[in-house]
């Protein structure tokens, strides 16, 4: 059986080992791939089909929502589960997202255990089969 595909698109090291870290403790068998960058994203969704993409709300250059918006222009990812989280609580974080197509949105806790536990709902609640 083939892993599954986690896309993060993070350009805060700390926030990607974060990430890596509460990957680790959820006990989940993903692979993750991380752009640092909406270039570096749009290169590596020519070359893979993740089956899910976790964007920073505050990516640098762009909105994370702007890329998610250029994310499901491209065809092939149209049906590619995207989930927005910020580290900083906001609520215009959230009505930025509203009304996008398939995305969800999350505060990045500060406890890599309750990072953990997002994880394995959100994986669990997009990515069937």
């Amino acid at each position: 059986m083939e892993k599954k595909h986690i896309l993060l698109i993070e350009n805060d090291e700390n926030e990607v080992e974060f990430f890596a870290d509460a990957l680790e403790e959820s006990n989940l068998d993903f692979l993750c791939s991380t752009a640092r960058n909406t270039e570096q994203a749009i290169r590596i969704l020519k070359n893979i089909m993740p089956d899910i993409i976790f964007v920073d709300i505050r990516i640098s250059k762009t909105a994370g929502s702007a890329l998610s918006r250029k994310i499901k222009q491209i065809q092939s990812l149209r049906k590619v589960p995207v989930v927005m989280y910020s580290n900083m609580t906001h609520k215009k974080n959230k009505e930025k997202i509203t009304g996008m197509e398939s995305a969800n949105y999350f505060h990045l806790p500060g406890n890599v255990y309750k990072m953990a536990s997002i994880l394995q709902y959100m994986l669990h609640l997009n990515t069937k089969n």
